[in-house]
């Protein structure tokens, strides 16, 4: 299989080889009107999907891989013979360029100059809008002289080589031997074409993504990420030789805002990232993975948070009453604060409890199924956790209080509330004096503390209410001082 270097070095052996060929033409022309010179073409199927075009009176061979398709003409004029041969090469190349500008560095005449030939005219022309370069020859021998036009065409991972010689013979001189000339070359690139469908591969298999392991997108200062990449059609890829190395990737990251390298954060030749300890502020980073074969290449952006010292949230537990359609907000907390809600991660331990939905601000709601308790852990990129608590409770419906003291001014009276249900989620009741504050005051353990001024008769009411409900459930107690 040749590749790039291989043509590139190949080529002056082949100029010298050319000298060896039986030279072929056709009809007489004129000096300085081209071997061409009123011939007709005919088209030719080649390899990889090119199509040639050979004078018409010849007969073209077939042209396999690395093989040689030609025609080839004798004059009869005794006083000036000559010989021409038209025919083509095709290789494989070391990468796909169908970028013109990849393809237009193929074409260097300096190293087509290269031995016993030297450029007498060049230029570059289009053939279905992609680059060709045509390069005209004096070739010199001991034996005789010769006229070469050679065009040069790359088209994805195929180079068609088409060469025109006109080789003097029996005492032809090279004044007297009508020349190739550009206009001659571009007759025979009038009659190039090309179709992809008949490509081994094309540039739109070489077409990649690029994915993050765990489809990572957020990462903390100090951790290091692994990449990797996809061809459009892995399969043709491993068909090639490998020493074209055609899955090869370069990888390089980059600051998505400015374009330049990126601080701190480095990427290896196998993809694997890794971003320093002390980035203090977020960044986007775009890591990019590009192919020197098929010159194709894939973006991933990256957001890199500074390191997180703690995560809450806010509020720390919830807690519903079974039967409402209700709805809860969680939002986590860090620490420090300048870091944004990126990357947060809500799992929840026991399914059923209740219906959550994470969002990508930091937040999630949350709304009750059934009765019953669940945690749920809250993440950030840097393996900081925190645990929610989550409870679905019944919830009260009804408050009793009972007394048990003397009512005496300096006494105390211990009021106990009674719930139900007795299976009720949350026991927490709230005591408050309505009325007789001067003379009595309660604690949050339901003890009613008479003052010694207290006097008899004095009626005082408290409130006890539920905390335990979604609507407010209370009862009110009278206490008579004795």
């Amino acid at each position: 299989m040749y590749g790039r270097k291989t043509i590139g070095k190949g080529i002056a052996l082949l100029l010298a080889a050319a000298l060896l060929l039986s030279c072929v033409s056709a009809a007489s022309a004129a000096d300085g009107e081209g071997v061409l010179n009123g011939l007709k073409l005919e088209k030719v199927e080649l390899w990889n999907g090119f199509t040639a075009a050979y004078p018409v009176y010849s007969t073209p061979g077939s042209n396999e891989r690395y093989s040689e398709s030609n025609c080839w003409y004798t004059t009869t004029d005794e006083t000036a013979p000559y010989r021409f041969e038209c025919n083509t090469r095709s290789y494989y190349i070391d990468t796909v360029a169908e970028d013109p500008e990849v393809a237009t560095a193929w074409y260097d005449s300096t190293v087509l100059g290269s031995g016993s030939a030297e450029i007498t005219a060049s230029e570059t022309i289009e053939i279905d809008g992609h680059p060709a370069r045509i390069v005209i020859f004096h070739v010199m021998s001991p034996e005789y002289d010769s006229s070469l036009g050679m065009l040069d065409y790359l088209r994805n991972n195929g180079l068609l080589r088409v060469r025109l010689f006109c080789i003097a013979q029996n005492g032809t001189t090279w004044e007297d031997l009508p020349k190739v000339t550009v206009e001659d070359m571009k007759t025979l690139a009038s009659g190039i074409s090309y179709d992809p469908s008949g490509a081994t591969i094309t540039k739109a298999d070489g077409e990649m993504t690029v994915t993050a392991k765990g489809d990572v997108t957020v990462l903390t200062a100090g951790k290091k990420l692994q990449f990797s990449v996809a061809f459009a059609e892995p399969d043709k890829i491993k068909q090639l030789d490998k020493t074209l190395k055609a899955d090869a990737v370069e990888w390089s990251v980059t600051d998505a805002e400015t374009g330049a390298a990126a601080e701190d954060v480095t990427i290896n030749a196998k993809g694997a990232l890794s971003a320093g300890k002390k980035i203090a502020a977020p960044k986007k980073v775009e890591v990019k993975a590009s192919s020197p074969f098929f010159h194709t290449s894939a973006v991933f952006t990256l957001t890199i948070l500074p390191v997180v010292s703690k995560i809450t949230t806010d509020p720390a537990e919830i807690v519903f009453f079974a039967g409402t359609d209700t709805t809860a907000t969680v939002k986590a907390v860090l620490d420090p604060d300048t870091v944004p809600l990126q990357g947060i991660t809500w799992q929840m331990k026991k399914e059923g409890i209740v219906e959550m939905t994470a969002g990508e601000d930091g937040t999630a709601s949350f709304k009750p199924l059934a009765a019953g308790k669940t945690t749920v852990v809250v993440a950030e990129p840097g393996g900081k956790k925190f645990t929610l608590k989550v409870s679905v409770v019944e919830p009260v419906t009804q408050v009793e209080v009972t007394a048990k003291g003397k009512p005496v001014p300096g006494g105390t009276v211990t009021l106990k509330a009674v719930l139900t249900p007795k299976n009720a989620g949350v026991k927490d009741v709230k005591w408050t004096v309505v009325t007789g504050g001067d003379a009595a005051t309660v604690n949050e353990k339901g003890q009613v503390k008479i003052s010694k001024e207290a006097k008899p008769g004095t009626v005082i009411s408290v409130s006890c209410e539920a905390a335990g409900a979604p609507e407010p459930v209370s009862t009110l107690t009278s206490i008579t001082v004795e």
